[in-house]
């Protein structure tokens, strides 16, 4: 799952919002996006309160991790989190002619 600061989610919202409407990858892309998207605000504490319906999506049941990534941030199952990012990683997906390719 993604969380964002709200002007961070403005950006990628009108970004989406200006794609072609005729485009029905845009139309799936627009439909995904929009319907799964949550405005979460944090209690007193500074915790946010993640549904139901987006921790079953996340398959979060009790432990999670919090991956800080540029401006915003990842929340995992760990599993997946293992199989997704830690074995991608380990495997050397993350090269130097990755960061060519890139131009980083």
């Amino acid at each position: 799952l993604l969380v964002m600061p709200q002007v961070e989610w403005e950006v990628v919202a009108a970004k989406v919002s200006a794609l072609p409407l005729a485009d029905s990858r845009s139309a799936l892309l627009r439909r995904a996006i929009f319907s799964a998207a949550e405005n979460l605000a944090p209690d007193k504490q500074g915790r946010i309160l993640v549904s139901q319906r987006l921790r079953e999506y996340a398959q979060i049941e009790a432990d999670i991790i919090i991956a800080g990534v540029d401006k915003f941030i990842e929340l995992w199952k760990p599993a997946n989190w293992d199989e997704k990012v830690l074995q991608q990683l380990a495997g050397g997906d993350l090269n130097s002619e990755l960061f060519a390719a890139l131009n980083v």
